[in-house]
């Protein structure tokens, strides 16, 4: 190859040693590995794609796995990801079932998914993921990655930590370093990618993203770690302790906002390309500047809720608990929370995609036909104070809001599965029906409920 030649190949996705064909408006790039990570080839043309408006797919056999940074970096450049496996083609993400690779690309005509999606992957540890947003208002002292290191030393032990711009991420931890690196870059947004292990093989891998805003800046992060075996007596407590985890992170820096999910998965922290458990919510952190600017009455769900304040007295933050174990019940806790703090107002202030991830399109009709249903009991229940026949219209009444609740979920899923992502959404449902069999059996079972639940929708 000429010098001219390779230059080219520097800038231009088309000539990439990378893409293997062109389409109109999309590259295909096809690996064979087992892992792919997010070096500095796959980087460069994941930016040079969204800079020259083409989309990427990548192309796998059913066996290879990808690092959270590059499926991180791949879902913000709109890239996809096919499966290619004796049965045909597939979304990887989704389990739909595709005839040509860049069907991916389109919003399907009808749905058809791939059972072989639904094979079982095995679930080793209880992963933790964090999602986090902090404001840093002195950009010249902002200690960025911080929050990555007091949360490693939490949860693994005696962690070794390092970081880098592309993976392997192997430069040695040193936090100044990496927060004047950072600074240094900051109008570029730097993209930083960080793991952890502890002396017994737990892992901890995470991405930072730093932006400039009118306030200094925001460092968004997210975090994955391993809290051990399924039913390891240390991995409860770990899994417990997920709302002080994040009131951690409240005592050093200000944050605007964090969450905490889990679910059970592989150890090793990478994504396969099968379906995976979906997460249930453990505990929602609102910082101290939406809780003044939401005008919270933090007080009052302290009181009702499992929730707790963070951060200064004077201007304080809220941490809610949602449930201590991997439970259904914590979705409804979930959803009794927003609709207290005012989902229109943390939509407004954190985006639709924020209530979106948690609460599934569509949440504004279902929290509003929830509130709707509330004001229906409390009435119910204020006449019925001097009915004789109280206890069996409470029954009654406690019927229906399971009804109303179940359908207004089964409606989120439905409009989720309509978008082409319902094989995840259909998993969802079955922890919502509380069928999600343990960790270690009844596999076959929820496949087969499964598999129903999708020949139904």
């Amino acid at each position: 190859m000429s010098d001219e030649s390779r230059a080219k190949s520097l800038v231009d996705p088309l000539l990439s040693p990378l893409v293997d064909r062109v389409g109109e408006g999309y590259v295909v790039t096809e690996s064979t590995r087992k892992v792919l990570y997010l070096d500095r080839s796959r980087r460069h043309l994941l930016g040079q794609c969204l800079q020259k408006k083409q989309r990427c797919i990548l192309v796998t056999g059913e066996h290879t796995a990808l690092t959270r940074a590059y499926l991180e970096a791949m879902n913000m450049a709109g890239a996809q990801w096919v499966v290619r496996s004796r049965h045909g083609l597939r979304d990887a993400l989704t389990g739909r079932r595709l005839h040509r690779v860049s069907e991916v690309l389109e919003a399907p005509e009808a749905l058809e998914l791939a059972d072989e999606h639904a094979r079982e992957t095995g679930f080793e540890s209880t992963i933790l993921e964090l999602h986090i947003s902090l404001r840093q208002r002195n950009v010249e002292t902002a200690d960025y990655g911080a929050s990555i290191e007091v949360i490693a030393e939490e949860l693994l032990d005696e962690p070794e930590l390092s970081w880098g711009s592309n993976e392997p991420a192997m430069v040695p931890w040193d936090g100044e370093e990496l927060a004047n690196w950072t600074r240094g870059r900051l109008v570029t947004m730097p993209h930083i990618i960080a793991n952890a292990v502890g002396q017994d093989g737990r892992r901890l891998s995470a991405t930072m993203q730093v932006r400039p805003t009118q306030q200094g800046s925001e460092e968004i992060l997210s975090i994955a770690v391993d809290l051990g075996p399924t039913d390891g007596p240390e991995t409860a407590e770990r899994l417990e302790a997920a709302p002080d985890i994040l009131g951690l992170v409240a005592e050093e820096t200000t944050p605007l906002m964090a969450t905490a999910h889990a679910r059970y998965g592989r150890a090793d922290l990478l994504k396969g390309s099968t379906l995976e458990m979906p997460l249930v919510p453990m505990a929602l952190m609102i910082g101290a500047p939406g809780v003044s600017s939401f005008q919270i009455d933090s007080s009052r769900l302290v009181e009702d809720f499992d929730a707790f304040t963070v951060g200064e007295p004077r201007m304080p933050g809220l941490v809610i608990g949602l449930g201590s174990t991997i439970d259904p019940a914590n979705f409804q806790e979930l959803r009794e929370a927003l609709a207290e703090l005012g989902p229109e107002k943390i939509a407004a202030e954190f985006g639709d995609d924020f209530l979106d991830s948690l609460l599934g399109p569509g949440w504004s009709d279902s929290l509003e036909k929830e509130a709707k249903q509330r004001r229906e009991e409390a009435a119910a229940e204020g006449k019925a104070e001097g009915d004789a026949a109280d206890a069996s219209g409470e029954d009654a009444a406690a019927e229906t809001a399971d009804e109303v609740e179940a359908s207004i979920f089964n409606e989120v899923v439905e409009q989720h599965a309509s978008e082409g992502h319902a094989l995840r959404e259909s998993a969802q449902t079955e922890i919502e029906e509380s069928t999600l069999p343990p960790p270690e059996e009844g596999w076959e079972e929820f496949k087969a409920a499964h598999r129903d639940e999708e020949g139904q929708a």
